[in-house]
């Protein structure tokens, strides 16, 4: 009886033994199908919109990329940052910026040809290729109201209706002489009730 109990623990242990040898070759021929593949990652994205929008402000961009192919037997691993921040800056035009118009210059009591000018200045230059300043734009001029005419001209509403031969704005101009009248007759003006003689 004890020699069957040794046969058959000796039968066991070959088979144990058999398939322990074979798990082993099959790992062996395992490792020598698998092949190194290193790890694999898009390429970066585009950088996004800078979070600061109006021009000058300081803000921040992102970009981003993924893997796409995992490591495998002992390949080169992936890197750490799948994502970068840049610094940037708001790049939104702003042009150039005035003060409100100033109220107009007053009118002289007496004269011909008379204008009267309003101003602003520039509160902000331009930036980030906004409108530019128009140095131009700083003045503006309008013709006073006319408050008297001369040569018989009639006053009406601000404005002087000349007798014929008569131009200008308060009539100073005589289309038969070559010469400016208004001097000559400035000096002989009477004003009754706003209206010259």
């Amino acid at each position: 009886m004890p020699r069957m109990y040794i046969m058959a623990f000796i039968h066991v242990y070959i088979i144990i033994l058999i398939c322990a040898t074979e798990t082993n070759s099959w790992r062996r021929r395992r490792r020598r199908r698998c092949k190194v593949s290193d790890c694999q990652v898009s390429p970066w994205s585009s950088w996004s919109s800078c979070s600061a929008v109006q021009c000058g402000i300081p803000g921040s961009k992102h970009r981003f990329r993924h893997v796409f192919l995992q490591p495998a037997c002992g390949g080169t691993p992936c890197p750490p940052n799948m994502r970068e921040t840049a610094y940037c800056q708001g790049r939104t035009a702003i042009g150039c910026q005035y003060s409100s118009w100033s109220t107009w210059s007053l009118c002289p009591a007496v004269g011909c040809e008379e204008t009267q000018t309003s101003r602003r200045h520039i509160i902000a230059r331009e930036q980030c290729g906004g409108t530019p300043c128009n140095m131009t734009a700083l003045r503006k001029t309008r013709p006073c109201k006319q408050t008297f005419c001369i040569n018989q001209g009639t006053l009406h509403n601000g404005k002087c209706f000349c007798k014929t031969g008569f131009s200008g704005s308060c009539c100073q101009f005589n289309s038969k002489w070559s010469l400016f009248t208004y001097e000559t007759n400035f000096h002989n003006l009477r004003s009754i009730n706003g209206v010259i003689i």
